[in-house]
């Protein structure tokens, strides 16, 4: 072998590099032999290189890279010493090969690698996300990507605009989550609907067990959102829908819900702006961060929204149908039929004002519909002490932070003083702006809405940056007046088209267009733009690219201001009968000088004589335009007032809300007695009435309490009285509920002393029971929650009272609740331990629904003879279960581990009952 290597290695170097001088070719000889000896030439080795000469090769020059030089071999040698490697390392793997030992040893390397190579792929495969359809990248990241997203909602969306000092150098939010007050709503209910709720026995409606909301006409917003998974929430302009849009969002995104709305913290939120996607196509699934969530819209997971809708997660929080035209709101109807058919599971609301979507706008789809309520005393009083906390910690004040103090007490008292002005604050929006011209005014108030939404222009687009000498930053100097103008155009070109938001480019344009009328003002549009939006307080950009203005109440006061101005009255009556333009042509009547004001009022009376289909309302308009449109000649105010007879009573809460703005005029029109007139129109004559809020309208109201009380004695007199009872109740429940839009003790005084007793009662946030429950008549079904340690003061209804539900925030001594014997149906919900051993003598009661840290004496459950049905929502297991296995009550329990510890032992009478069950 040696012998035949040499012979090989002869002809090579005699054949190809015979010109060499033979010392040059010795060293190089030499230098190789050095090199082989210096290298790792074991089996680990040759294995490693794969037994490959080229390999070889390159693993020996690399142990000594310079060799050829470090031997002083010129250029000629250098390469014959790389050829020679080369020729070496190709014969040397030739021959390992070959031998004998070579092929065992070769198998087992072989074998080694496969298994390494298997097991090498096997994670790999293991690091490979699982595609699937909703999943084409895998779920790896959902987790990590659903923290950061949720997050992103608890941050961004947890700000309320303070509105008044929401500009210049102003802090321009304060956490909404400090600022939110829960108003009220009163469920969409058809008659039929409560009188089959009214007249089915306790024991037999187990489904109010689930937080039924038909039988309340009125309840806090959260409460009728628990007891629904699909929610339309209709309120007028500024009345709150898109705040507490956001507070769902923010809560459900920080876990944060209690009892009522618990289930919506496993739950992941989404807030879809439809006013972003008028005159385009609606969201699809992927589509849902937009507008909200823009910085991580490119870090989602493929298919992640999908995945959130399929598995039923996904809390969708839909807001402002009324901002679509209105042949773009049918294709929202079969947009939410589709998000619906993809999970049922899934949780929606949606916000709209009533014109827009009526209470049975999506029945079809198994919507609950809500309307939410006009602000009363109590929601009053809160949201004004919200706003004066909260701008205590803004930077630059136009008073010292001690005197904010004063300045609230001074609208307080104001308030207290005119019930007129009182009555003007109906909704979050116009309370706040109240609050942010009390302080701006130093508390000297306008008197009517006109001098309202004037007065806040004013304060917004003039006299911040005068009075807080704002520096000139080099941008376009615009007057208030000029600003308007501009303004005004651009609202009344999003009016026109019916859109409540425009591009930025397309706002450039129509500012272009106005600023060719201002001669003086030879700004480039697009700086004004930014001043505008910068400066004024008035628009915004929510979106990168999306133009808006900060409320919608805002484009139609501005809309009104520009058809005024151009005494485009024809336009104005074109869509008198169209309900989205009804603010603007009322504001418009206040706008309008009086050529103007008459001949707009005129000709809706004009259409209203010659089109009998629209006749009733635009006589409600001719009617509203009264609260604005400040002196008319004799002749027209007759004119108008004369549609009142005509109109009274109103025939359903959205005509109510209408006749209202008449004010004074309307209570010389009001019938002096409701028996004559259907259920819904007495109800809405009442809600009319009480909507004034002036003591004139108390005593109306107290005369029809007297007159309801007189009525109920006669029809309790006679046999057939089932259908009279029925309308009276209904009565009675509005008048029970038009309490909340007067001072309390002073609506007891006047109208509830004469009520005969109150079906339903719910009150809320209660710390003295006593105050809230005096002056009232007997009560059927109560709801209480807040402080509730002491309950004697329900004793004073023993006589009626059968359902009771209470929700505390600390201990209850259900002692007074033993006294109640004619009681059919108990909740009760406390963080504390309950002993029920005082309950035994509730001999009536048949429903006992119990969600305490700890339940005592369950032995004396067995004693009550009428109790069929007990439920438990205890998170954990710490009752004894088995006292109840004779199988005469029904024990219902809502979580697993307390069915997984019991079933054995109570294996006939204990059931694992959920909401959806």
């Amino acid at each position: 072998m040696r012998d035949a290597v040499g012979q090989r290695l002869d002809s090579f170097h005699d054949a190809e590099w015979r010109g060499l001088e033979s010392q040059d070719r010795n060293v190089a000889m030499s230098t190789v032999v050095d090199a082989f000896v210096e290298s790792d030439l074991s089996d680990s080795m040759f294995f490693a290189i794969d037994a490959d000469p080229k390999n070889l090769a390159r693993y020996i020059r690399k142990q000594r890279p310079s060799a050829a030089a470090e031997a002083g071999l010129g250029e000629a040698g250098s390469r014959f010493y790389d050829r020679l490697i080369d020729e070496c390392c190709l014969i040397y793997t030739q021959l390992a090969v070959h031998m004998a030992q070579f092929t065992p040893r070769g198998i087992v390397e072989l074998l080694s690698r496969t298994s390494s190579l298997s097991s090498s792929i096997e994670q790999l495969l293991q690091r490979i996300p699982v595609s699937t359809l909703d999943a084409p990248s895998g779920s790896d990241h959902d987790a990590e990507f659903l923290r950061r997203y949720l997050d992103h909602i608890s941050r961004t969306l947890d700000t309320v605009e303070l509105f008044g000092v929401n500009v210049r150098t102003y802090q321009p939010s304060t956490p909404l989550s400090v600022a939110y007050i829960s108003l009220a709503v009163s469920p969409d209910v058809t008659p039929n609907q409560q009188a089959r709720q009214d007249h089915t026995p306790p024991w037999e409606r187990l489904s109010l067990l689930e937080n039924d909301t038909r039988g309340f006409s009125s309840m806090q917003v959260e409460h009728a959102l628990s007891g629904a998974a699909r929610f339309l929430l209709r309120g007028e302009a500024g009345s709150g829908k898109t705040t507490l849009l956001r507070w769902l969002a923010v809560n459900t995104a920080r876990r944060a819900f209690g009892t009522d709305l618990a289930d919506c913290n496993e739950r992941v939120p989404f807030f879809i702006k439809l006013r972003s996607y008028a005159g385009r196509h609606l969201p699809a699934p992927e589509e849902f961060l937009n507008g909200v969530a823009d910085p991580l819209s490119a870090l989602m997971p493929r298919g992640w929204v999908h995945r959130q809708l399929e598995a039923g997660r996904a809390l969708l929080l839909i807001d402002g149908v009324d901002e679509l035209a209105a042949e773009d709101r049918r294709p929202v109807r079969d947009w939410i039929r589709q998000l619906i058919r993809v999970e049922s599971d899934n949780r929606l609301v949606i916000t709209a004002r009533p014109h827009a979507a009526a209470a049975r706008w999506l029945a079809a789809e198994d919507f609950t519909s809500a309307m939410l309520q006009r602000m009363g005393a109590t929601d009053l009083r809160k949201l004004i002490a919200h706003w004066h906390r909260a701008i205590r910690g803004v930077p630059d004040l136009p008073c010292a932070p001690e005197e904010i103090s004063g300045y609230e007490r001074a609208l307080l008292a104001q308030l207290d003083s005119s019930p007129h002005l009182q009555a003007l604050v109906t909704n979050p929006l116009l309370c706040a702006m109240l609050c942010a011209i009390n302080l701006d005014r130093h508390s000297t108030l306008p008197p009517d809405r006109m001098g309202l939404y004037a007065a806040a222009m004013d304060m917004l687009l003039e006299r911040r940056d005068v009075e807080r000498r704002i520096p000139d930053d080099g941008a376009p100097r615009l007057s208030a007046r000029d600003k308007t103008y501009l303004l005004q155009y651009l609202a009344w070109r999003l009016s026109i088209n019916g859109r409540s938001e425009l591009s930025r480019e397309e706002a450039t344009v129509r500012i272009g267009d106005r600023l060719g009328n201002m001669p003086l003002l030879t700004s480039d549009s697009s700086l004004v733009l930014n001043h505008l939006l910068q400066r004024s307080g008035v628009i915004r950009e929510p979106a990168e690219g999306r133009i808006d203005f900060v409320h919608r109440t805002f484009q139609e006061y501005l809309t009104a201001r520009e058809a005024a101005e151009h005494g485009d009255v024809g336009l104005l009556l074109h869509h008198a009968h169209q309900e989205n333009w009804r603010e603007t042509i009322i504001m418009a009547a206040g706008h309008a000088n009086e050529p103007t004001r008459k001949a707009l009022l005129a000709g809706l009376l004009g259409r209203a004589s010659s089109e009998p289909r629209h006749s009733r309302t635009l006589r409600l308009l001719a009617a509203a335009c009264l609260e604005t449109a400040g002196p008319l000649d004799t002749e027209l105010r007759s004119q108008v007032e004369a549609c009142l007879s005509d109109l009274v009573p109103p025939r359903r809460s959205e005509e109510a809300r209408s006749l209202a703005s008449a004010g004074p005029a309307l209570l010389v029109h009001a019938p002096r007695g409701l028996n004559p007139y259907s259920t819904e129109a007495a109800s809405a004559m009442i809600e009319a009435v009480a909507l004034l809020g002036t003591p004139q309208a108390l005593d109306l109201l107290s005369f029809y309490a007297i007159e309801h009380s007189k009525i109920r004695e006669d029809s309790d007199r006679e046999r057939n009285r089932n259908q009279a009872n029925r309308h009276l109740d209904a009565i009675q429940r509005k008048l029970f509920e038009m309490n909340r839009y007067f001072d309390g003790r002073r609506y007891s005084r006047a109208v509830l002393c004469h009520l005969r007793n109150i079906p339903h009662l719910e009150l809320d946030n209660v710390t003295n029971l006593a105050d809230d429950l005096r002056s009232l008549p007997p009560i059927k079904r109560m709801r209480l929650r807040g402080k509730l340690s002491d309950l004697k003061p329900i004793v004073s209804h023993i006589g009626p009272l059968e359902e009771l539900t209470v929700q505390s925030e600390s201990s209850i001594d259900v002692r007074s609740i033993a006294n109640l014997p004619g009681l059919q149906f108990l909740t009760i919900e406390c963080g504390d331990a309950v002993n029920l051993l005082p309950l035994h003598t509730l001999s009536l009661l048949r429903v006992l629904d119990l969600n305490c840290s700890e339940i005592l004496s369950l032995n004396t459950l067995i004693e009550m003879g009428s109790l069929h049905t007990v439920r438990i929502r205890n998170s954990h297991p710490t009752c004894d279960l088995s006292i109840l296995a004779d199988g005469k009550i029904s024990v219902l329990v809502t979580h697993q581990d307390m069915w997984i510890r019991w079933r054995d032992e109570l294996p006939g009478n204990l059931s694992l009952w959920r909401p959806d069950s």
